[in-house]
């Protein structure tokens, strides 16, 4: 086949311009920045933008729980403080002590009762000088202590209890009953060691002889010694004993 010299320069520049062509197609589709594969992945060096959420209703006990926990701090702030409280009211029965209402400290645990003094029946601690050691010991029991004292004509021997003392002479009767102490009751209408002169008399009426230092009460043979401090005009002693003494 015999070809024609100009059949082969068209040729050429149809094959030449189809190489040019397809050059550029390929450098402009390198320069063009393909589209993003996805919605998620963001242009290179672009800020990305946030996940977009979807808007969904809380439940009904979420939005409960949100009502109550705001409701709380403004229950606590509006709730009146505590009123204190008054101390309680004192019984209705429950009387109050008054300085009128004083009396004389209880006797002695272990002290029997004690017969009151009287002029027929004069008395101390409820022990006559009629009594003897025995009866004695019967209503006291046994004395915390006993000691021997010697007496121009006779012996004593002195019992001590809480509170008093009894002297017995050798026969075994009372010779004396001395109080040493304000705890216990002497059974002299409420007289006790430490009171005044007034409270003797008011116990016991007008003395028989009464000098500054003692008052002295006389009764069926014996005497009721009450000796006195002059300065406080109080009692210091309380002693019975026989007339003769």
């Amino acid at each position: 086949m015999i070809t024609r010299p100009h059949v082969r320069f068209w040729v050429a520049a149809v094959m030449l311009g189809a190489v040019c062509t397809g050059c550029n197609t390929t450098k402009l589709a390198a320069d063009q920045p393909s589209a993003p594969s996805s919605a998620s992945a963001p242009r290179y060096g672009a800020p990305s933008a946030p996940p977009q959420l979807a808007a969904t209703n809380p439940p009904a006990s979420a939005v409960h729980e949100q009502q109550k926990e705001a409701l709380v701090p403004s229950i606590q702030k509006t709730e009146p403080s505590e009123a204190p409280k008054s101390p309680p009211a004192a019984s209705a029965d429950k009387k109050v002590e008054t300085s009128s209402d004083t009396k004389p400290p209880e006797s002695k645990p272990g002290v029997a009762a004690v017969e009151a003094y009287t002029a027929k029946k004069p008395s101390l601690m409820g022990i006559r000088l009629t009594d003897t050691r025995t009866a004695v010991k019967k209503k006291f029991n046994d004395p915390v202590s006993e000691f021997e004292m010697d007496d121009e004509q006779d012996s004593v021997t002195v019992c001590e209890y809480e509170g008093f003392s009894v002297g017995f002479n050798a026969s075994g009767t009372v010779e004396f009953i001395e109080i040493t102490s304000k705890d216990v009751n002497p059974g002299l209408n409420g007289l006790r060691l430490g009171q005044k002169v007034k409270d003797a008399e008011s116990a016991l009426g007008k003395p028989d002889t009464n000098t500054t230092y003692a008052m002295h009460y006389k009764a069926d043979g014996t005497i009721l010694k009450l000796d006195i401090d002059p300065k406080t005009e109080s009692i210091q002693s309380i002693k019975l004993f026989a007339g003769s003494k």
